[in-house]
C-alpha cells in the first residue's frame, strides 16, 4: 500500500469522527494544535475553525460535546499519522490542518496552515498562470527550470545562469522567499536572518510597494503552508512588480529559495 493510499484511509476514518461529532459540513477549514502532555506525548491542546459555513453557536456547541472530547485522542493520532505519511518527522510536529475541499471530500496538510486571503485566493489561478506562461519563455530561451544552474550573488543582487557549465545568461535577482520542507513553512526574503543585509532590503522593498499590503499573508514574516502557496506568493509578487520570471534553488533536503528573475540577456561570447 503506498503513502497515498494509506492517507486516504485515515482521511476516510476522520471524516467519520468530523461527521459524527464534529459538524462536518458547517466549516471549511480545522486546525488541529498538537503538543506534548506530562509523559511527552503528543496531544491535542487546540480547535480552531476557520472558514464558519454554518451556525456559530450551534458548531460550538458540537466541538464542546463529550463524543468530540472523547474523539480528540483519535484526532491526534491521525494528524501524527498523516504527517508522517508526508515526511514530517513527529518531533516537528505542531499539528496539523484538515480541509473541506471544493469536491466535498477531506483533505490534509502538516502544520497550521491558516485560511488564505479571500483577496489573494480569488487570484490563484490568473496569477499562477501568468507566472507559468513567463517561466516558460526563460525555460525556452535560457533553461532555467529544466536543469540549468542560477547563481545568485546575494550581495550585489546579480545572477548567472549556466547550462553546462557554460554562462548562457545574466540579469538581476531577488530573494522573493523560501519554503522549508520539513516544517512546511514559508519565510519572505526580507525576514530571513540568513541572508545578507543588502538581499535582505532589496526583498522588504518587494513587499513594501505592493499595491494591496491588506492580505495577512504580506505583513507575516513567517508562516505554515503548502508549496503551491509558496508559488502563488512568488506569483504575486512577479506579477506586482513586472519581474521576467521565478526561478526554483533547491537547498538540498532542507527546501527551496524563489527567486525573482529581471533584466536577463544573453551572456557575453568569449
Amino acid at each position: 500500500m503506498t503513502n497515498a493510499d494509506e492517507s486516504r484511509e485515515i482521511l476516510a476514518e476522520v471524516r467519520g469522527l468530523f461527521e459524527a461529532a464534529f459538524a462536518w459540513g458547517s466549516w471549511g477549514r480545522l486546525l488541529v494544535s498538537l503538543s506534548p502532555d506530562p509523559r511527552g506525548k503528543l496531544v491535542v491542546d487546540d480547535v480552531l475553525v476557520e472558514e464558519i459555513l454554518g451556525d456559530e453557536d450551534e458548531l460550538d456547541r458540537a466541538f464542546r460535546s463529550a463524543e468530540a472530547q472523547a474523539c480528540l485522542a483519535a484526532l491526534a493520532e491521525a494528524v501524527l499519522a498523516l504527517c508522517l505519511l508526508q515526511d514530517v518527522p513527529a518531533d516537528r510536529v505542531t499539528g496539523g490542518t484538515f480541509v473541506q475541499t471544493h469536491g466535498g471530500e477531506l483533505g490534509f496538510l502538516p502544520g497550521l496552515v491558516r485560511a488564505p486571503s479571500p483577496s489573494l485566493d480569488t487570484r490563484r489561478d490568473e496569477l499562477l498562470d501568468r507566472l507559468k506562461a513567463k517561466n516558460a519563455v526563460l525555460e525556452e530561451r535560457y533553461g532555467i527550470g529544466a536543469g540549468a544552474l542560477v547563481a545568485a550573488d546575494m550581495a550585489d543582487g546579480s545572477v548567472e545562469i549556466k547550462k553546462g557549465g557554460v554562462p548562457v545568461a545574466v540579469g538581476e535577482q531577488v530573494v522573493i522567499g523560501s519554503f522549508a520542507t520539513v516544517d512546511r513553512a514559508w519565510v519572505w526574503g526580507a525576514h530571513n536572518p540568513s541572508l545578507e543585509p543588502a538581499a535582505r532590503a532589496r526583498s522588504a522593498k518587494l513587499l513594501d510597494e505592493l499595491a494591496d499590503r491588506s492580505p495577512w499573508e504580506i505583513s507575516t514574516a513567517a508562516f505554515a503552508t503548502d508549496q503551491a502557496t509558496a508559488w502563488l506568493l512568488a506569483a504575486l509578487v512577479a506579477d506586482e512588480h513586472g519581474l521576467e520570471g521565478v526561478a526554483k534553488v533547491n537547498a538540498g533536503a532542507e527546501g527551496f529559495v524563489l527567486l525573482g528573475l529581471l533584466a536577463l540577456s544573453p551572456a557575453a561570447v568569449a
